[in-house]
């Protein structure tokens, strides 16, 4: 289900990883593997943030 445009931001911003992914993101195109080094996070990690809301 896809979560209504409040709730899509009131979750991206009640997380520090979410806002982080975003603000790398709005700079440029990056991979799963690349946030996951950048942030010294797992892959899976990074692909719950990215999914979680779709």
């Amino acid at each position: 289900m896809i979560a209504a445009p409040f709730d899509l931001t009131a979750k991206i911003f009640s997380d520090k990883t979410r806002l982080k992914i975003m603000e790398l993101l709005s700079e440029k195109e990056l991979t799963n593997s690349q946030l996951a080094r950048m942030l010294d996070l797992s892959k899976p990690t990074i692909s719950h943030h990215l999914i979680k809301e779709l």
